[in-house]
Formats: C-alpha cells, structure tokens, sequence
C-alpha cells in the first residue's frame, strides 16, 4: 500500500526494481553499491610489496573472499576447491560462525592464508593483491535472487574478475559485463573448472579489462551520485 504512495523509490538494483515496480511503484531509481574508481586505483609496485607482505607466492593466481563467514556464503567449497589446485592461492578475510571451522580446515594448506577480520579501509588492498574475488550464496537464502553485492562492485573498480553463483543481480552484471564466471551450482568440482578456465590465456586478463570498463562506463559512485542529486532537485520542483 505505501509503495503506491511514495514520491519515488531508490533500490540497489535493476531485479529489485522490476520487483517493486509490479508491487506498484510509480517511479524508481537504481543506486547501487558502487565505488569510487579513485579509491581502488594503486600502482602495480604497491600491489607487488602488499603481496610480499602478505606472502603470496608469485605467478599463483590470487582468489579472494573477504566477508561475513557463514555457510550461506559457501566458503567451505571454495576452500575444498583450492585445496586441490596448487596453481591457486586463496586469501581469506573475515569473521562469522565459521571462523573457527575455517581455521581448522586451512591450517596445513600452503596455498591458503586466513588472516582474520579486517577493516573497511582494508578493502582496497585486499581488492588489488587478488586477481580474482570470489562471492558465493546459497540459493535457498530468500536474497539471493536479489543480490547486489559490495564485492562486484569492489571488484570492477579494481578490475579484477569474478566467480559467483548462478544467483541475483550480480550474476546478471558478470555475465552482461563478460567480467568472470557464473557457476550454476557451487560445487569444489565446479569451482575448480572455473579455475581451470581463468587460468586459460588471456581469459583472465580479458575479465579483467571488461571489469574495469564497467565500472568507468557505469558501475562507478560518480554515477550513482549524479541520480541521486537528480532525483533530489526533482522531488523538490
């Protein structure tokens, strides 16, 4: 009854729209969690001695998930899958109802490294030392068809790949933007084809590019602030 009501209705993403538009919204708007391009920007020689720091070995390709860690979240595949490709190394970062479990399961794995929880201000070097960040969610979770994550959009201001779910908005954006990989089912046996494709030349790279490019033609916070002081001036008139 309110939506019906209201002047205009600003969501996170286009599915979401589309859904509050058949519930009745007259007018709507789409501001996502998108990034600033500035914020994420850093020097190849920054990113190399962040790895040095962190100890990543070079040549590996670097996958990250840093988030809440909750099954949903489908971190557990992922590390069985990275447990199984030396070629991988996968850096994890966060705190949740798996924490513990985490740290067991990693313990001996030399292409794992769990670092704990971390600080927003983190999030642009935990973007850039990865070549790839990784975002998973269990469908049956009510969001999921939904979801617009900060870690899409994390990742195409520092231009890197994604894999994700088969599963919301983010899967819409990888797929139109051609910026990683869409895994119909999160399996470890699924998840390492998925590397086992990235790893493929030039596949990488090209996610990378597109990733970027997306953020600069669209998925940027400059845009998102122009809609926002555009529906504002509006409202007003």
């Amino acid at each position: 009854m309110l939506i019906r009501l209201i002047d205009c209705l600003i969501t996170v993403g286009e599915i979401l729209e589309a859904e509050y538009k058949k519930r009745g919204a007259k007018r709507t708007a789409v501001v996502g969690n998108w990034k600033s391009i500035s914020e994420f920007k850093m020097s190849e020689n920054k990113v190399k001695s962040h790895k040095r720091d962190f100890g990543i070995p070079h040549k590996k390709v670097v996958i990250s998930f840093y988030g809440y860690l909750h099954r949903d979240r489908k971190v557990l595949p992922l590390i069985e899958a990275v447990k199984r490709c030396n070629y991988v190394f996968l850096l994890l970062a966060g705190r949740g109802v798996l924490e513990d479990i985490i740290k067991e399961r990693v313990k001996d794995l030399d292409n794992v490294l769990y670092i704990g929880p971390y600080t927003a201000e983190r999030i642009p070097t935990l973007a850039n030392i990865s070549d790839v960040i990784y975002y998973g969610l269990d469908d049956s979770n009510p969001n999921a068809k939904y979801s617009a994550p900060n870690k899409l959009f994390e990742a195409l201001a520092a231009g890197k790949g994604v894999i994700t779910g088969n599963h919301g908005e983010i899967a819409k954006i990888v797929r139109e933007e051609n910026c990683g990989l869409v895994v119909d089912d999160i399996t470890p046996s699924n998840l390492i084809r998925a590397f086992d494709l990235i790893r493929q030349n030039g596949v990488l790279k090209k996610y990378q590019t597109n990733a970027l490019a997306a953020a600069q033609k669209k998925y940027n916070w400059a845009n998102a602030e122009r809609t926002l002081l555009s529906i504002y001036e509006n409202l007003i008139q």
